[in-house]
Protein backbone atom coordinates (compact mmCIF):
# COMPACT_ATOMS: atom_id res chain seq x y z
CA UNK A 1 0.00 0.00 0.00
CA UNK A 2 1.76 3.12 -0.83
CA UNK A 3 -0.91 5.83 0.41
CA UNK A 4 -0.27 7.41 3.50
CA UNK A 5 -3.80 6.92 4.81
CA UNK A 6 -2.86 3.37 4.79
CA UNK A 7 -0.64 3.98 8.52
CA UNK A 8 -4.34 5.34 9.73
CA UNK A 9 -5.89 1.82 9.43
CA UNK A 10 -5.51 -0.04 12.04
CA UNK A 11 -6.26 -3.85 10.98
CA UNK A 12 -4.26 -4.08 8.23
CA UNK A 13 -5.49 -7.95 7.02
CA UNK A 14 -9.17 -6.82 6.87
CA UNK A 15 -7.53 -3.70 4.70
CA UNK A 16 -5.85 -6.09 2.27
CA UNK A 17 -9.14 -8.30 2.16
CA UNK A 18 -11.02 -5.40 1.24
CA UNK A 19 -8.69 -4.53 -1.61
CA UNK A 20 -8.56 -7.91 -2.97
CA UNK A 21 -11.83 -8.65 -2.74
CA UNK A 22 -13.06 -4.98 -4.79
CA UNK A 23 -10.44 -5.71 -7.16
CA UNK A 24 -12.07 -9.33 -7.62
CA UNK A 25 -15.72 -7.92 -7.64
CA UNK A 26 -14.45 -4.77 -10.05
CA UNK A 27 -12.70 -7.44 -12.51
CA UNK A 28 -15.56 -9.26 -12.21
CA UNK A 29 -18.00 -6.73 -13.21
CA UNK A 30 -15.74 -5.28 -15.95
CA UNK A 31 -15.38 -8.58 -17.60
CA UNK A 32 -19.18 -9.22 -17.34
CA UNK A 33 -19.76 -6.16 -19.03
CA UNK A 34 -17.07 -6.63 -22.48
CA UNK A 35 -18.71 -10.39 -22.22
CA UNK A 36 -22.55 -8.71 -22.57
CA UNK A 37 -21.02 -6.19 -25.22
CA UNK A 38 -20.44 -9.49 -27.16
CA UNK A 39 -23.08 -11.62 -26.47
CA UNK A 40 -26.01 -9.34 -25.04
CA UNK A 41 -28.31 -12.28 -24.48
CA UNK A 42 -26.01 -13.21 -21.34
CA UNK A 43 -27.77 -10.09 -19.48
CA UNK A 44 -31.02 -11.58 -20.29
CA UNK A 45 -31.23 -14.55 -17.53
CA UNK A 46 -32.95 -16.65 -20.57
CA UNK A 47 -35.92 -13.67 -21.55
CA UNK A 48 -36.48 -13.39 -25.13
CA UNK A 49 -34.04 -10.92 -27.36
CA UNK A 50 -35.35 -8.02 -28.73
CA UNK A 51 -34.46 -4.96 -30.41
CA UNK A 52 -33.25 -2.76 -27.24
CA UNK A 53 -30.48 -5.78 -26.17
CA UNK A 54 -27.53 -4.63 -27.84
CA UNK A 55 -28.26 -1.08 -26.78
CA UNK A 56 -28.82 -2.05 -23.02
CA UNK A 57 -25.95 -4.45 -23.20
CA UNK A 58 -23.75 -1.01 -24.53
CA UNK A 59 -25.26 1.10 -21.94
CA UNK A 60 -24.21 -1.22 -19.06
CA UNK A 61 -20.78 -1.78 -20.39
CA UNK A 62 -20.24 1.71 -21.01
CA UNK A 63 -20.37 2.06 -17.19
CA UNK A 64 -19.19 -0.98 -15.84
CA UNK A 65 -15.80 -1.06 -17.62
CA UNK A 66 -14.18 2.13 -16.77
CA UNK A 67 -15.85 2.30 -13.53
CA UNK A 68 -14.76 -1.56 -12.68
CA UNK A 69 -11.13 -0.78 -14.26
CA UNK A 70 -10.77 2.21 -11.91
CA UNK A 71 -11.52 0.46 -8.78
CA UNK A 72 -9.73 -2.82 -9.59
CA UNK A 73 -6.27 -0.35 -10.28
CA UNK A 74 -7.18 1.81 -7.48
CA UNK A 75 -7.45 -0.94 -5.12
CA UNK A 76 -4.62 -3.17 -6.62
CA UNK A 77 -2.24 -0.45 -6.56
CA UNK A 78 -2.94 0.96 -3.02
CA UNK A 79 -4.02 4.33 -3.77
CA UNK A 80 -6.92 4.79 -0.78
CA UNK A 81 -7.72 8.08 -0.69
CA UNK A 82 -9.27 8.10 -4.35
CA UNK A 83 -10.55 4.70 -4.01
CA UNK A 84 -12.97 4.96 -0.71
CA UNK A 85 -14.73 8.03 -2.68
CA UNK A 86 -14.80 5.29 -5.94
CA UNK A 87 -15.90 2.51 -3.83
CA UNK A 88 -19.30 4.60 -2.79
CA UNK A 89 -19.79 5.41 -6.75
CA UNK A 90 -19.15 1.80 -7.66
CA UNK A 91 -21.67 0.71 -4.62
CA UNK A 92 -24.49 3.04 -6.19
CA UNK A 93 -23.90 2.19 -9.61
CA UNK A 94 -24.63 -1.43 -7.95
CA UNK A 95 -27.45 -0.56 -6.33
CA UNK A 96 -29.31 0.84 -9.33
CA UNK A 97 -28.80 -2.13 -11.31
CA UNK A 98 -29.92 -4.10 -8.69
CA UNK A 99 -33.18 -2.06 -8.75
CA UNK A 100 -32.97 -3.16 -12.88
CA UNK A 101 -32.55 -6.64 -11.79
CA UNK A 102 -35.59 -6.85 -9.64
CA UNK A 103 -38.20 -4.75 -11.96
CA UNK A 104 -37.17 -7.24 -15.14
CA UNK A 105 -36.99 -10.22 -12.26
CA UNK A 106 -33.43 -11.03 -13.20
CA UNK A 107 -32.47 -13.03 -9.78
CA UNK A 108 -28.64 -13.87 -11.14
CA UNK A 109 -27.99 -10.03 -12.02
CA UNK A 110 -30.53 -9.18 -8.40
CA UNK A 111 -27.58 -11.31 -6.60
CA UNK A 112 -24.42 -10.35 -8.44
CA UNK A 113 -25.31 -6.65 -7.99
CA UNK A 114 -26.08 -6.98 -4.18
CA UNK A 115 -23.10 -8.88 -3.46
CA UNK A 116 -20.83 -6.07 -5.30
CA UNK A 117 -22.63 -3.58 -3.56
CA UNK A 118 -21.71 -5.33 -0.28
CA UNK A 119 -18.34 -5.50 -1.12
CA UNK A 120 -17.97 -2.42 -2.17
CA UNK A 121 -19.86 -0.84 1.07
CA UNK A 122 -17.57 -3.33 2.81
CA UNK A 123 -14.41 -1.55 1.42
CA UNK A 124 -15.01 1.60 2.05
CA UNK A 125 -16.04 0.96 5.25
CA UNK A 126 -12.57 -0.44 5.68
CA UNK A 127 -11.25 2.26 4.52
CA UNK A 128 -13.23 5.24 6.41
Amino acid sequence: MNDSSAASIPNVRLLRIALVLNVVLALGTAVSAALALWRPELLLDGAPIGAGTAFYAAAYAVRAIPLGAAIAFLAATGRLRPLAPLLLIGAAAQLGDLAIAAAVQNPGMAVGSALCAAGHLFGWRVLR
